[in-house]
């Protein structure tokens, strides 16, 4: 998940066939990781996969 975010523009989460999490990834590039952004992008990737 964290090297989606940080390499994506956009991260599609596909569950049962069926898209369950459409995310833009509106961090200037270049990104660090480890920053506020990316952690808060990551939460909500992690919490559809395993919320």
């Amino acid at each position: 998940v964290a090297e989606a975010v940080a390499l994506a523009d956009r991260v599609v989460v596909i569950s049962e066939g069926r898209i369950a999490l459409d995310l833009d990834v509106p961090v200037e590039r270049p990104r660090r990781r480890g920053s506020v952004e990316l952690a808060r992008l990551e939460g909500k990737i992690l919490d559809r996969l395993f919320g």
